[in-house]
């Protein structure tokens, strides 16, 4: 019951992470990129000193980690710009179909 209960939570959520997403790029007051690099900042403000402290990541490490900074900016640039496009609710429904296509494009490449 608590795992379906934290599920929900999750879900509730990026819910309202989308819609004030959608919110804050349909009313012209911030760039999409603005909002992704505040996103960042606070994400970093939490989680570098929880990395700093408990995990020792040497320089091929580090190098890993901002290409995967890179990447996930780049994820999250698009989508913000495909959500300017549509609605929250379809934003929503394909980021719930992504374990769905996830597993058609492993059997068709097994």
């Amino acid at each position: 019951m608590k795992a379906v209960l934290c599920m929900v939570v999750v879900h509730v959520i990026v819910a309202g992470m989308n819609i004030l997403y959608k919110l804050s790029v349909d009313g012209g007051r911030m760039s999409r990129r603005v909002l992704v690099a505040y996103g960042y900042m606070f994400g970093a403000a939490f989680l570098c000193p929880l990395a700093f402290f408990l995990e020792r990541i040497n320089e091929k490490g580090w190098r890993l980690q901002l290409q995967l900074l890179l990447r996930a900016s780049l994820n999250q640039n698009l989508y913000i710009a495909a959500l300017k496009m549509t609605s929250a609710t379809l934003a929503v429904a394909m980021t719930n179909l992504l374990p769905a296509f996830t597993f058609i494009l492993a059997m068709m490449f097994r």
